[in-house]
């Protein structure tokens, strides 16, 4: 039986720690990604990723995360859909077997 987030203390009904618990800091949450993608990468599931930051406010982390994958990075700061068509469609001309 789920308990939706509370739990009883002597007959009354409290939230969990939770609620109390500190946020993950930014970096903690960049390693859990890049962890994320290298499971990805184990068990056979190939990635893309698209980045489209421009690069005076890139902070590098979408190419982290291909890294970690193993997988495809593309660099298009000025994305549109045409362009995101275009770099799947290679990647996916790439992954198909001959």
């Amino acid at each position: 039986m789920m308990d939706h987030g509370k739990k009883k203390q002597n007959g009354s009904t409290t939230k969990l720690d939770m609620d109390e618990t500190p946020p993950a800091s930014a970096e903690e949450i960049r390693e859990e990604a890049k962890e994320i993608a290298a499971k990805l990468d184990a068990v056979g599931i190939s990635l893309l990723v698209i980045d489209t930051e421009s690069k005076f406010l890139s902070t590098g982390f979408a190419k982290e995360i291909a890294d970690a994958a193993h997988g495809h990075y593309y660099y298009l700061p000025s994305a549109n859909d045409a362009a995101v068509t275009m770099a799947t469609q290679q990647v996916i001309s790439q992954l198909r077997p001959m």
